[in-house]
């Protein structure tokens, strides 16, 4: 389908869909309902001139309801006016007294129409801006309440910063994690937080590990991670705690550091080990010759024995 005929499904559907339990269009209806009998008086005693609008006609007077209608609600309620003026006064066209008097009537009501569809068209339209602004504008506050909250509730310490650098706004956690009341945490440098080298890193863009005193005396590890925040040049900034995977690290690396000295000192024992033997053997095998050439001559056995050992 053409967007042309699309448009056109759109106002034929809205324009079937008067507002029926609108009390208001009812009372629309009650004052067509007056100016008809007014009207019909008029035809019926032969007087269709009245001096109040367009040249005295009475029927301009239907023209009130049909833009008021048009006003409050939008094409539904201009068509289903003009529809239901149509409908009480073309009736009077056989009984005119000359083909001016009908004609007229006929252009009239045709007017009618035409500017029920107009006025109600374009107040159709800005109904539809209106209520698109306004579900916009509600989305928009349900998504800065559903931020705030994670703002509020996060558990990752959370500071909301300005371009260069001082701190917006800060939530509980940042409160407790540098030790300060929320309220004096604004306006402080980051340097002054974390320390001028981690805080030109993180403007860097670079995610060092922080190292920062904890309130229960430990030290903890922070890693932080920067998004883009509220406002030109605004940034965010969530340190995430990386302590418990610094510790494994930690242990990780003394089981290592514990391995390789075992496997060093098992290294010196057995090259101590080589060392040691050869040499006592020679030390031993020297004082046995020793011992065999300042002994007497004629003592073979003992000799033997020095042999034997």
């Amino acid at each position: 389908m053409t967007p042309g005929g699309r448009r056109l499904g759109a106002v034929l559907g809205r324009s079937l869909r008067p507002p029926l339990g609108d009390a208001r269009f009812w009372l629309i209806q009650s004052l067509v309902i007056l100016i008809a009998v007014a009207f019909w008086a008029s035809v019926v005693s032969g007087r269709w001139q009245l001096s109040v609008f367009w040249g005295g006609e009475l029927l301009a007077l239907f023209l009130l309801p049909v833009v008021y209608a048009a006003l409050n609600f939008g094409l539904a309620g201009a068509l289903a006016t003009a529809v239901w003026v149509s409908v009480l006064s073309l009736p009077s066209v056989p009984m005119a007294g000359s083909a001016e008097r009908a004609s007229s009537t006929v252009l009239e009501v045709l007017l009618f129409l035409a500017v029920a569809l107009f006025v109600g068209d374009r107040v159709e339209r800005e109904i539809i801006l209106r209520r698109d602004a306004e579900a916009a504008r509600g989305a928009m506050r349900q998504s800065e309440a559903r931020g705030r909250s994670l703002f509020e509730n996060s558990p990752a310490a959370t500071l909301q910063l300005d371009p260069d650098g001082a701190v917006r706004e800060a939530n509980p956690a940042a409160a407790a994690l540098f030790g300060r009341g929320r309220d004096d945490l604004v306006g402080a440098a980051l340097a002054d937080l974390v320390g001028a080298e981690p805080a030109a890193a993180i403007g860097s863009g670079a995610r060092p590990v922080i190292e920062l005193p904890g309130g229960d005396g430990e030290r903890r590890f922070l890693r932080p991670v920067v998004s883009e925040g509220p406002g030109a040049g605004a940034f965010q900034l969530v340190f995430l705690d990386v302590s418990e995977e610094r510790r494994r690290l930690g242990v990780k690396d003394a089981y290592a550091a514990s391995v390789v000295k075992a496997q060093e000192e098992e290294r010196a024992r057995i090259a101590q080990e080589l060392h040691d033997e050869p040499l006592q053997t020679v030390v031993h095998l020297y004082r046995l010759l020793d011992r065999l050439a300042t002994a007497p001559d004629g003592r073979p056995d003992e000799v033997r024995r020095g042999l034997g050992e």
